[in-house]
């Protein structure tokens, strides 16, 4: 699945489709948000929760260079 294909799909859909199918990476927080990173096939996901609130706001696919930044540096993403 591509990054615009995913993008189609409404944020209850893309929830449904992360949670069956993708793999967890990592978790950071940002601004106030809990944001988890999902592989999707060859796309990496995000999913953003804010803090202390049990309801998603955003989860949009991200590119590898911002995930290699946003996240650990030791994290080992397979290409």
């Amino acid at each position: 699945m591509t990054a615009s294909e995913f993008k189609q799909f409404s944020k209850e859909q893309r929830y449904l489709i992360v949670r069956d199918r993708s793999v967890f990476l990592a978790s950071r927080m940002h601004n106030g948000y809990q944001v988890g990173l999902y592989r999707l096939d060859a796309l990496y996901v995000e999913v953003w929760k804010r803090v202390g609130l049990d309801y998603i706001d955003f989860i949009e696919p991200v590119d590898e260079p911002r995930v290699r930044d946003a996240y650990l540096d030791g994290l080992d993403l397979p290409l």
